[in-house]
């Protein structure tokens, strides 16, 4: 049954609304791809109808769809919609109107509580900003009321009377028992519903069948049972959804967008060996349904081991040493979910130490597993071979015009990871978005003799050689004079090093490098000595020790580069203990 009913109309039935368990928190309020998030633009849209105080009419707003009984009208579509107005009329001081929450204690009676106090102050006050709110319902009621005060202070036409009388929805009443399959279409319809949120309703579902011989022939008992089960389930179900919507736990584990990031997909992964799309109907045949036991005890199995799964990435998340080297997999390969399978495979977490030792090596994971395993792997042959022969690379003196720069990249990487770990620091990976390999001493200070005679510069370039009027020869190079007596000839290395090998090269933020230009060395020390100081603007590479440490140096010439490449090598040997 269906029919067009007013904001007045709704209130005026005297029922408590519901949110069932397969709902979403509330979630309005969120920031979205848009100017204005859901609250600000349902404001927006009553100032600009309703209130419009110069040509006012109704405002339409998308049905709710509703299963309606004795005395609650159970909320199927439209939750969000009419969470939104119990806020509001709750700050007008509204009292006739509950939302009940099941399986939401805390949001319920945050909920009541705010309705019994007194004045729109003591409201306000009540929801002031708490970063570290842990209920998402509640920090975004908060920030709902927050933004419903700021409006209404705003508003010089305002009357409760229109706003009752002017907001009309499409009531949609149906029955209970089609409840759960209308939900999914309609989500699913609004390209709204995700795997995530069906598997969590379908695992709360099962878990609460669970019959206990306790409270046989005692349904109230029973039924009691069942939502405080649901109730401690989906509380801590909604605790990982937090975490996992926390913007530093997004861009670590790179699951923008991901409900549960990759709390379910690991184990689905896990289970299934990856041959099967992740997705609610899979999910429920081949992991909810997988054991002999009832449905009922294999989902609490199913959500024991989702709680091992996220304890382990929170403590990744929260342990620097884990942190650190799970963040030099996570920022320098494409894909993960092979490393994440091994990670929760058996007791692998104890290993993820020695897998990011051998990632930098750039070795692929089947090859790493390997080498663990002491298996020798076909390409790579046996775990002291791999080094040696990275480490026999990183000897080359033309790395960074070579196939090897990426190799020098992430060794780089490593050696100023390091340095934050001593420091029991979190490293920041922002670096692996946006880096550049630096030459220490400008590659356009150096100079070679081809055999045609044609002198190139360390950039590439030509440097022409000309005689000038007073007889004298001039050095150019795009045109421009050159100091050519300050320049060094490669020969000067004599074979051990060159401007390209590791020992004068950095890892630098890319737009720092532009910064440094062909710059010599003491005014790149003079740079860094400027901005350390608060003479300049930030350098975001000063975060990344290893770099600065070089630039500490007094002078950096042929031999200190030489010194400086035996340096970096042998501290390459140590690490890895050959």
């Amino acid at each position: 049954m269906s029919s067009l009913i007013t904001l007045r109309e709704l209130l005026s039935k005297g029922k408590k609304f519901v949110v069932p368990n397969y709902q979403r928190g509330y979630v309005w309020g969120k920031k979205r791809n848009t100017p204005l998030n859901s609250v600000e633009y349902i404001l927006e849209s009553i100032s600009n109808t309703i209130l419009n105080k110069t040509s006012p009419t109704e405002l339409f707003l998308q049905g709710i769809t509703v299963s309606e009984k004795e005395s609650e009208i159970i909320l199927i579509d439209g939750q969000q919609r009419v969470t939104f107005f119990y806020l509001l009329l709750t700050v007008l001081g509204e009292k006739n109107i509950s939302i009940r929450y099941p399986i939401r204690e805390d949001s319920e009676k945050f909920l009541e509580q705010l309705k019994l106090v007194e004045s729109r102050e003591e409201k306000i006050d009540l929801c002031k900003e708490e970063v570290e709110e842990p209920f998402q319902d509640i920090y975004y009621f908060k920030k709902t009321v927050r933004i419903i005060d700021g409006w209404l202070k705003k508003s010089e036409y305002f009357s409760v009377n229109l706003l009752l009388d002017g907001i009309k929805f499409l009531y949609i009443d149906i029955p209970e028992s089609q409840a759960t399959m209308v939900f999914s279409m309609m989500n699913a319809n609004k390209a709204e519903m995700k795997p995530e949120e069906i598997i969590k309703a379908e695992i709360l579902r099962l878990i609460s069948l669970e019959k206990r011989a306790a409270y046989d022939g005692d349904v109230f008992a029973e039924k009691w049972q069942q939502n405080m089960l649901r109730s401690r389930y989906a509380r801590e179900w909604d605790k990982w959804v937090y975490w996992w919507n926390r913007e530093d736990v997004q861009w670590f584990f790179h699951t923008k967008g991901n409900v549960l990031g990759l709390l379910l997909r690991v184990l689905f992964e896990k289970k299934t060996e990856g041959v099967l799309p992740f997705k609610f109907e899979n999910f429920r045949d081949k992991i909810l349904r997988a054991n002999s036991i009832s449905e009922s005890k294999n989902a609490k199995k199913v959500f024991y081991d989702l709680r091992k799964i996220q304890k382990t990435f929170e403590d990744i998340f929260n342990n620097v040493k884990k942190y650190n080297c799970i963040g030099s997999i996570l920022f320098t390969r494409k894909d993960c979910m092979p490393f994440w399978k091994w990670v929760f495979d058996g007791s692998n977490v104890d290993k993820i130490e020695e897998y990011s030792k051998l990632a930098y090596l750039e070795l692929g994971h089947s090859s790493i597993v390997n080498l663990l395993d002491g298996v020798e792997d076909e390409v790579e042959g046996s775990k002291k071979e791999a080094i040696e022969n990275a480490i026999e690379k990183m000897k080359r003196n033309d790395l960074y015009y070579s196939e090897l720069k990426s190799l020098a990249e992430k060794q780089l990487l490593r050696r100023n990871i390091k340095e934050d770990s001593k420091l029991g620091r979190k490293f920041d990976f922002h670096i692996w978005e946006n880096k550049s390999l630096e030459h220490i001493a400008a590659k356009s200070k150096f100079y070679r003799i081809e055999e045609n005679g044609d002198i190139i510069r360390g950039d590439l370039k030509k440097i022409e050689k000309e005689i000038n009027d007073d007889g004298f020869l001039k050095f150019t190079c795009d045109g421009k004079r050159l100091p050519f007596a300050e320049m060094v000839n490669e020969w000067n290395f004599c074979g051990k090093g060159s401007e390209h090998c590791i020992g004068n090269l950095v890892l630098l933020y890319h737009d720092d490098n532009d910064s440094f230009g062909t710059k010599s060395f003491d005014e790149k020390r003079q740079i860094l000595f400027d901005v350390s100081c608060g003479k300049r603007e930030s350098f975001p590479s000063l975060h990344l020790l290893h770099t600065v440490s070089v630039f500490s140096e007094t002078k950096w010439d042929v031999s200190k580069i030489q010194e400086y490449r035996d340096k970096f090598i042998d501290e390459m040997r140590a690490f890895y203990g050959v």
